[in-house]
């Protein structure tokens, strides 16, 4: 897959449609980035970011309000890019939407698909407009 930067910046700002992902590398380890919505030919998240360092992955989705349609998205990339992150400590999910619909903080969909990151040893993080954290 396609590298859309790979190394130590200090900041990793990504920002669609008024949503943004800021995460701060601390440590300034190499981050590589990839861009699986635009390597897949199916359904994909948006930013798929590795820590070498500390052996993580970040699969990012920035959205509209479709809460579901994200960890679809996600999903899709977890079942296709297993080779990517089969080998990291921990795998997490970060979705950013414009605003959320509160029925679907409740789905069967969600609860699974956060289950199913708890067992990657990561945690799924959902936010509005902006997201920021150390990675």
């Amino acid at each position: 897959m396609e590298v859309n930067f790979k190394d130590d910046r200090k900041i990793v700002r990504l920002e669609e449609k008024g949503q943004r992902f800021i995460g701060n590398n601390v440590s300034r380890q190499t981050i590589t980035c990839y861009r699986p919505d635009k390597n897949l030919e199916t359904e994909a998240c948006d930013y798929f970011l590795v820590c070498d360092k500390d052996e993580k992955g970040y699969f990012i989705e920035l959205k509209g309000s479709d809460l579901l349609k994200a960890v679809d998205q996600i999903q899709s990339s977890l079942d296709k890019l297993h080779e990517y992150y089969y080998n990291l400590k921990s795998v997490n999910a970060r979705i950013v939407l414009s605003r959320t619909n509160t029925h679907d903080i409740k789905s069967s969909k969600l609860i699974s698909f956060k289950r199913k990151i708890e067992k990657l040893n990561g945690d799924f993080i959902r936010k509005n407009i902006e997201l920021e954290e150390n990675i």
